[in-house]
């Protein structure tokens, strides 16, 4: 129970300190299910989720119930906090710690208590890889038991997909398996994601089949909601308790944006007004032109800048990278109907802006923010 107020404690810091990478959201929907050794079963869920991240840290948050046809339901919670220490250029090292529990009816208790160190790399824009350890104790219908996991993989972009290929072993006491996993996705500027992995075990003492796979699709209906569809078949995981089985299921999620109160200074004069075109401002928006459809293309001129990144309305105040476009250009293509439209850029992971070429104005949370119209 401390280490949980702790790391709950340290989340809420974090959330002060870096709140722009926050993001929360609701999935309600209905399942299909066949658990292993068990009767198939229709069944409702509702699984609240939280994420908040900076440059230096990560806390995710996640519940989930489900209720059967049956009238029996269960309940699971789980919480994840890390902090990533980067050990030279490309290269980082996270420390967390993962503590989760489930429930089932009045039996079939599950609790962990898991620290976890994972080293990362990256050797291009879109290529990069892992190798981590995981070990501490589960709890398993009252009996303790030690448990650990070593795992490593490589994420890379190819064919427009965003792939990952990983492996995993997995030990509790003296019992234990390997998991290899290939997973591939695809998102477009619509809010449309797509995807699929693959996967084999070998090793599991219960002699399960080794082949299974997952695909899921999500599909934008608003800015703040969608419909997120799934079906595969997933093996047991020891490490979290939970069932292997067969499922098909389709649910409303309704994410809706957090925007971030943030400082941005050199966009004020000293009287406190906001100059024409927010001089001084070392990004400006020189472009915005139409593409196919309702695609637009952002250009911004930032020279000297290794990195440029934006937040907008339209990208519910969630930071995307732009690409680079050459002679100190960087534009982002995105889809945009016709109207007023609100962002931030920053450099190099430095402050929020409004860029020069956009309108400044006051926001909600006694900020600045740039206006742009997209006709």
């Amino acid at each position: 129970m401390i280490g949980a107020a702790a790391l709950a404690v340290a989340g809420v810091v974090a959330l002060q300190t870096v709140p722009e990478r926050s993001r929360i959201s609701l999935d309600a929907g209905v399942s299909h299910v066949t658990y292993d050794e068990f009767l198939p079963s229709a069944a409702f869920y509702i699984s609240p989720a939280f994420t908040a991240s900076g440059d230096r840290f990560l806390v995710r948050a996640r519940g989930t119930w489900l209720g059967f046809e049956s009238g029996n339901h269960s309940l699971q919670a789980a919480l994840l906090g890390s902090w990533l220490e980067q050990s030279r250029p490309g290269s980082a090292i996270e420390l967390g710690v993962e503590i989760g529990a489930s429930r089932y009816e009045s039996f079939g208790n599950f609790s962990r208590l898991l620290a976890r160190t994972v080293f990362h790399f990256r050797s291009a824009e879109r290529q990069g890889g892992w190798a981590g350890l995981i070990a501490g104790a589960i709890n398993s219908q009252g009996t303790a038991l030690a448990a650990g996991q070593f795992s490593g993989g490589l994420v890379f972009g190819a064919a427009g997909l965003d792939w990952s290929v990983s492996g995993s072993g997995t030990l509790v006491e003296r019992s234990g398996y390997a998991d290899f996993e290939v997973r591939a996705r695809r998102g477009w500027p619509s809010g449309v994601e797509l995807e699929a992995r693959a996967a084999a075990r070998a090793g599991d003492r219960d002699a399960r089949p080794g082949i299974y796979g997952e695909a899921a699709a999500v599909l934008p209906l608003s800015r703040w909601s969608s419909l997120v569809l799934a079906a595969g078949r997933y093996p047991p995981e020891w490490l979290r308790g939970t069932v292997g089985g067969r499922y098909v299921s389709a649910a409303l999620r309704f994410a809706p944006p957090l925007r971030p109160r943030v400082r941005r200074p050199g966009i004020r004069s000293a009287d406190g007004s906001v100059p024409d075109g927010a001089a001084g401002v070392p990004v400006a928006l020189v472009e915005v032109s139409g593409g196919r459809g309702a695609l637009q293309v952002l250009v911004f001129r930032a020279p000297g800048a290794a990195r440029v990144e934006l937040m907008a309305d339209f990208t519910d105040w969630q930071p995307v990278s732009l690409e680079p476009a050459g002679e100190g250009l960087w534009k982002l293509a995105v889809r945009l109907v016709p109207g007023r439209y609100r962002l931030n850029v920053r450099l190099d992971g430095g402050e929020w802006l409004a860029p020069a070429g956009t309108t400044a104005v006051e926001d909600d949370f006694q900020g600045t923010v740039g206006t742009v119209v997209v006709r």
